[in-house]
C-alpha cells in the first residue's frame, strides 16, 4: 500500500508498510520520521519505511530496510494506524554509503549470477531424463508401448510391482508434539524434511513419494525422492521399499520425469492416493542400465546441489554484511 502525505516537511513522500515477515524495502538515510497509516497491519512487529528529513537518497544507495516494534491501534476493519515517532539510524558518510552499496550489490550480483546457473542446469536435466528414460543408452531398436516408445530391451511394469507400500507403518506427529522430541532423526513430509526428532521409524533405503498437496501438479519441488538411514515419515508422503527388480533412484527419475496429472484426484486439495499410485506404469531397464542412467543423471544433480549450496552460503554472507555494514560494527574506507 503507498499513500501520499504531508507530515514534518515532508512534501509528497511515498509511505509503504509490511509486515514483518514480508517487508518492503526502502531507502533512507539521515534523522528519519516514521510516518503513520501502514494499511492492513495486523501484528506489532511491522516494517515502517524512513523518509529522509535533510536531503533526497542517492541513486547509488543500497535499499535498506530497518525493522522495529512500534506501537499501533486498531480503527477497526483491516486498518491499523501506527503512532508517530522519530528514531535515529547509524549514518555514514556519503562516500561510505556508495562502498557500501557497491559490496551489497556485488553480492546480489552473484547470488542472481549463480541462480542462473541451477536453472540452466535444471533444464538441461530435464532434457537429459526425457533422452535417457525414452532412448536409454546404446539402444537402436525401439517398441510403441503404453508410455510411449522405449527400448525393445526395456519392459513396462506397474508400480505396485516393483516396489512395496511401507504406508501403514507412517506415524504422523503434531508439531507441538515434536517440540518435545526434538533430536537428530528427519521427520519427513510431501516434499521433504520439516522437522527433527529423536527416534526412527524407519531405517534403510526408501522410496518417498508425495501424497497429497498442489505440488502434486505445479511440481515446484521433488515429489520422488528416496532416503537412506533412520527417518521419520508422516502421512502425507507415500513410502515405498524396492521388491529388488528396480534401483530407487531410478525409479524417483522416473516419476520426476512424467506428468501425475491422470493420477491425481481433487483440485482445491489435489492427492495421490495409495491403490491409484501402485497403477502408475514405469520404464524397467535391466538393472546395470538402470545404475548407469542413474550415474548419467546424478552429475547433474551434483552440479545443481552445489549451486544451491552456493546461493545459500551468499546469502548467509549477506545477511553478515547487512548486519555489519548498517549498524556501524564494521566501516568501510571510502
Amino acid at each position: 500500500m503507498a499513500r501520499r502525505h504531508e507530515r514534518n516537511g515532508c512534501r509528497n513522500s511515498t509511505v509503504l508498510a509490511g509486515h514483518e515477515r514480508g517487508p518492503r524495502i526502502v531507502r533512507e538515510h539521515h534523522y528519519a520520521t516514521v510516518l503513520n497509516h501502514a494499511s492492513g497491519l495486523g501484528h506489532e512487529s511491522v516494517c515502517i519505511p524512513l523518509v529522509p528529513e535533510h536531503r533526497p537518497s542517492d541513486p547509488a544507495l543500497p535499499q535498506v530496510c530497518l525493522r522495529r516494534s512500534v506501537p499501533y491501534r486498531n480503527r477497526g476493519h483491516a486498518v491499523v494506524s501506527v503512532h508517530d515517532c522519530s528514531i535515529k539510524i547509524f549514518v555514514p558518510p556519503l562516500p561510505e554509503q556508495k562502498k557500501i552499496a557497491a559490496i551489497l550489490s556485488s553480492v546480489d550480483e552473484a547470488i542472481q549470477t549463480t541462480q542462473a546457473v541451477i536453472e540452466q542446469t535444471r533444464r538441461v536435466k530435464e532434457g537429459l531424463l526425457q533422452e535417457l528414460l525414452t532412448k536409454g543408452i546404446g539402444h537402436t531398436r525401439f517398441k510403441q508401448t503404453e508410455i510411449g516408445e522405449i527400448p525393445e530391451a526395456w519392459e513396462v511394469r506397474k508400480l505396485g510391482q516393483v516396489l512395496e507400500s511401507l504406508d501403514h507403518e507412517r506415524v504422523p506427529v503434531k508439531s507441538e508434539d515434536r517440540r518435545k522430541i526434538q533430536g537428530g532423526v528427519p521427520y519427513y513430509g510431501a516434499s521433504g524434511i520439516i522437522d527433527w526428532v529423536d527416534r526412527a521409524l524407519f531405517n534403510g533405503e526408501l522410496l518417498l513419494v508425495g501424497e497429497d498437496g498442489a505440488n502434486l501438479l505445479d511440481r515446484n519441488s521433488p515429489i520422488a525422492f528416496v532416503i537412506r538411514g533412520p527417518s521419520w515419515v508422516n502421512n502425507h508422503a507415500h513410502v515405498y521399499r524396492s521388491r529388488g527388480q528396480v534401483l530407487l533412484d531410478f525409479v524417483a527419475h522416473a516419476i520426476e520425469n512424467q506428468s501425475l496429472k491422470p493420477w491425481v484426484t481433487g483440485s482445491a486439495q489435489p492427492k495421490l492416493n495409495g491403490r491409484t499410485a501402485s497403477r502408475i506404469p514405469l520404464p524397467l531397464p535391466p538393472m546395470d542400465e538402470q545404475e548407469l542412467i542413474c550415474a548419467v543423471v546424478g552429475r547433474s544433480d551434483d552440479a545443481g546441489d552445489f549451486g544451491r549450496q552456493r546461493v545459500e552460503a551468499l546469502r548467509r554472507i549477506k545477511a553478515g554484511l547487512l548486519q555489519d555494514l548498517l549498524t556501524g560494527k564494521v566501516r568501510v574506507a571510502a
